[in-house]
């Protein structure tokens, strides 16, 4: 998936339209257009950081799948964000070139698990309570009980009235109506089908206490509305309290990465059981190039 397509699904997932996001940057809508068909080569860094700024994704995440890296290194970068966290973080603490070759060194000779025991083993290293809640993977909002394969026929009113009803199973006192009322309040904006048949349909609510993520997949896709007029049969719903909004944007961000990339979706719908979907999402970050 080229620079244009991960930025269009971010865009889609954000809410905003093309013509919105372009008066945001200060380009022509045009020329957005193109760079998200991939007739235009990405901008240049400062404007991707502005896109990223207005889309309220973390810092780097566009501006990595522009560069032109190593190809290994690149989809390390763009599929496991706490790496690009991490040397964002030791930049900013000032480590030097000799303070990663160091680093390097004691991997080289501990290998990987020696080097976590090492980590690990530093009892005084006390995260604060912002970094616990620090978003690593999407698995990590998943457990097996909040993935479904939905068989027969349905439309989207129907798909959303199961969601709704999904979410009033996990969140006690939360009523199916409230939840339907916000997912279309959301729609109404813009359509969060993102394309190739995902959907991301997402809401924050007060009544919420903790970010709640759901997995649906359809046996039969639902002419949804998508952006790119296919019907989706892959269906992430997220839901966040209100005070979570820039938790809810980075969880939607890492979602539309994930689903960007084509091995992901194949895994996801050749899975049998929602056992298997959840181990698929969990080695995703080894497995997707």
């Amino acid at each position: 998936m080229h620079f244009g397509q991960t930025l269009r699904v971010l865009r889609t997932t954000a809410g905003l339209s093309l013509r919105e996001l372009a008066r945001q940057i200060t380009v022509s809508p045009a020329y957005l257009s193109q760079v998200e068909t991939g007739k235009a080569p990405p901008p240049r860094p400062k404007r991707i950081q502005a896109i990223e700024a207005s889309l309220g994704v973390p810092e780097g995440y566009l501006l990595s799948a522009a560069e032109r890296l190593d190809l290994n290194v690149a989809a390390l970068l763009h599929d496991v964000p706490p790496v690009a966290d991490f040397l964002r973080t030791a930049l900013e603490a000032g480590l030097k070139g000799d303070d990663f070759q160091d680093m390097i060194t004691l991997l080289k000779g501990k290998g990987a698990d020696g080097m976590r025991r090492a980590i690990r083993h530093e009892k005084h290293l006390d995260l604060d309570s912002e970094a616990s809640t620090e978003i690593r993977h999407v698995s990590d909002y998943l457990v097996e009980e909040r993935i479904t394969i939905l068989k027969g026929h349905r439309d989207k009113d129907a798909l959303f009235g199961e969601l709704a009803s999904h979410v009033t199973q996990h969140v006690e006192g939360l009523k199916r109506e409230t939840v339907l009322h916000e997912l279309w309040a959301r729609e109404k904006q813009a359509s969060t089908g993102i394309g190739s048949g995902i959907a991301v349909p997402h809401a924050t609510h007060a009544q919420l206490e903790r970010t709640l993520l759901i997995l649906v997949v359809l046996e039969k896709a639902v002419d949804y509305g998508a952006i790119d007029g296919e019907p989706v049969d892959i269906c992430f719903l997220l839901l966040a309290p209100d005070s979570a909004r820039r938790e809810h944007l980075e969880l939607l961000a890492r979602v539309a990465q994930l689903c960007s990339h084509p091995s992901f979706t194949k895994g996801v719908r050749s899975a049998n059981t929602p056992a298997e979907m959840l181990d698929f999402v969990k080695l995703c970050p080894s497995r997707i190039p």
